[in-house]
């Protein structure tokens, strides 16, 4: 079977031209970011990322969120979903990606124990239409509640 890109060549490749921008830059307490996410969803870009104290997915992790309708200027980074208590220490939240469907923009999230063993899900629900943030819809796993909070 012949490869797909048998007739491909790097040096021949169109560069495209890349932009750049500065959403986040590390405090003293939240130094480590990692699992980026961006989406063009009403007009705007969303970007959503994992935020933690120190390491990637240690204790205390949260989810931080930043919109901008050019790119270029960037609203202050925010806690979609801040650190949250569990059972022996912080929970630690992991940004998962965007979902659009039907008008709606879903921000998914991880979130777990600091345990060797993972269990549990996570997920946020962002509703955008019309320019109007809804209640997001907070369920920490399959045994508890929604909480509600806003944007």
């Amino acid at each position: 079977m012949k490869p797909s890109n048998s007739g491909y060549k790097a040096a021949a490749a169109i560069r495209l031209p890349v932009e750049r921008a500065w959403l986040y830059r590390p405090e003293v307490e939240w130094t480590y970011s990692h699992h980026p996410h961006l989406t063009f969803f009403g007009g705007c870009y969303y970007a959503m990322w994992s935020n933690g104290r120190r390491d990637e997915d240690a204790p205390g992790q949260r989810v931080l969120l930043a919109t901008s309708t050019d790119f270029r200027t960037w609203t202050v980074p925010a806690p979609l979903l801040d650190a949250q208590p569990g059972k022996h220490s912080e929970r630690v939240l992991t940004a998962a990606g965007f979902h659009q469907h039907a008008g709606r923009l879903v921000a998914y999230i991880g979130g777990y124990p600091h345990t060797l063993v993972h269990a549990g899900a996570l997920h946020v629900i962002v509703s955008r239409r019309k320019e109007a943030v809804e209640v997001l819809r907070v369920k920490l796993s399959a045994l508890e509640g929604y909480h509600e909070t806003f944007v």
